[in-house]
């Protein structure tokens, strides 16, 4: 939620730590990797030519990146 993100930035101020990369990282490593094997486990083994890539950005309430994933740095690098 926006409050616990408030929060641990004012943390990470604070205390000098790195709550927000170290949650948030996790958190969409996790969303990447969960992504991915709800798409294999959906469709058809035939119609995947590749291996499927997931990756993910996540932002704040006022639509600012508190972290990419690196899969979806690697994406976003091919696209933009």
């Amino acid at each position: 939620t926006e409050a616990a993100l408030k929060y641990l930035r004012q943390l990470d101020a604070t205390e000098g730590s790195n709550w927000v990369n170290q949650i948030y990282s996790t958190i969409a490593s996790t969303i990447d990797s969960r992504s991915q094997d709800y798409i294999r486990k959906h469709v058809e083994p035939q119609s995947i030519t590749s291996e499927v890539q997931v990756g993910s950005v996540l932002f704040d309430g006022d639509r600012k990146i508190i972290v990419t994933s690196p899969t979806g740095a690697t994406l976003l690098s091919q696209i933009c």
